[in-house]
């Protein structure tokens, strides 16, 4: 945790929580969640849902579905970068958009399991929704 960089440029997500809520759902556990956001000064997530607060993990969609009952509106596209992560918005039957990096091979499983879109930089994400 401590050599990970954040790779969105600054005010990515600040741009986003404009118009749409930003939350989490992570195979880490929850604290360790938010020591890497507090880490990036980014306190914009909520909730932030963790392995240690469903019952099964990804590809489950349980962590999808709990944030999905919080936010007011019940609309959520999830965004992520393995095929637990599309496997799991495909379970809980919400879009999905995969981030591959330029990763062919990855791009071309999670465009299988449904992607709406996938990406090579989360930078793009603004432009995409």
């Amino acid at each position: 945790m401590e050599r990970e960089r954040w790779i969105a440029n600054d005010g990515l997500f600040a741009g986003l929580t404009q118009t749409a809520n930003c939350a989490v759902f992570t195979g880490r556990e929850r604290w360790e969640a938010h020591l890497t956001l507090k880490r990036f000064d980014h306190n914009m997530f909520d909730p932030v849902v963790g392995v240690d607060d469903v019952s099964r993990p990804k590809p489950n969609p349980e962590g999808i579905l709990k944030i999905r009952e919080m936010v007011p509106h019940n609309r959520v596209w999830y965004i992520g970068d393995t095929v637990d992560d599309a496997r799991a918005a495909k379970a809980a039957n919400v879009p999905f958009i995969g981030i591959a990096a330029q990763n062919l091979e990855l791009k071309g499983l999670l465009q299988s399991e449904g992607a709406q879109a996938v990406l090579e930089d989360i930078n793009s994400l603004g432009a995409c929704l």
